[in-house]
């Protein structure tokens, strides 16, 4: 990503931090904090639960999948274009990663200037774009396939908070184990293989990295 593209981003997930309360990345009272040395967020002293990060998530998938869902009503009935569906897809796909990116590392600015988080963006972007060229050339299909296929890019997001969060308790905090919780009964073999065993926090598979990818619903515990 350039600067010009980080920039936009930025302002692009701030105000829909904004747009869907996400307080903890507002940072507006300083009742809230990020502790860098656990990789948690606080509010006045205590410490918020992963049922809480989780429910974020999901707000996000659901907030920003509502909004490809009106694009691309839009889009079907004539009322935008596709190169104006497409640059709205690829950046409210952009802010998905970056607010969830920030859920792992404290804040927006944190997530931006992640070069692992500008890696993932990028190559999320790259899947995108095949996707948008179809579109482009109506080989995408009908109005409710295109919106069914925009979302289920939003999935990839989840995993994006599970990798980062993974990973800076791997290097900054004083955890040591984890254990993989899983969240959907079509769980891919990999996942119910390593779920509910207590593990190294580097032996543990990231999330997405198994069969079933972007799916993946699971998240991990640490100790």
């Amino acid at each position: 990503m350039t600067e010009t593209q980080l920039e936009q981003a930025q302002l692009d997930a701030e105000r829909d931090a904004k747009e869907f309360k996400l307080m903890l990345l507002l940072l507006l009272a300083s009742r809230v904090e990020f502790r860098v040395d656990v990789g948690r967020f606080y509010i006045d002293g205590d410490s918020v639960s992963i049922t809480t990060i989780r429910e974020y998530v999901r707000r996000i998938e659901t907030r920003i999948g509502k909004r490809l869902t009106k694009l691309t009503d839009q889009l079907d009935r004539g009322v935008i274009e596709t190169a104006e569906w497409r640059r709205e897809f690829e950046r409210n796909v952009t802010s998905a990663h970056v607010l969830t990116a920030a859920l792992a590392l404290g804040s927006i600015r944190a997530a931006i200037s992640n070069a692992d988080v500008q890696a993932r963006i990028d190559s999320e972007l790259d899947y995108a774009r095949g996707f948008g060229k179809d579109v482009d050339k109506g080989k995408a299909g009908t109005g409710p396939q295109i919106a069914s296929r925009a979302r289920s890019y939003l999935l990839a997001a989840a995993v994006t908070y599970g990798i980062l969060e993974q990973r800076i308790r791997t290097l900054l905090t004083g955890y040591t184990e984890c254990r993989r919780i899983r969240r959907a009964s079509e769980s891919c073999p990999g996942c119910i293989a390593y779920s509910y065993r207590w593990m190294a926090i580097e032996d543990m598979p990231p999330i997405g990295s198994l069969t079933c990818r972007q799916k993946c619903r699971c998240y991990l515990e640490y100790r």
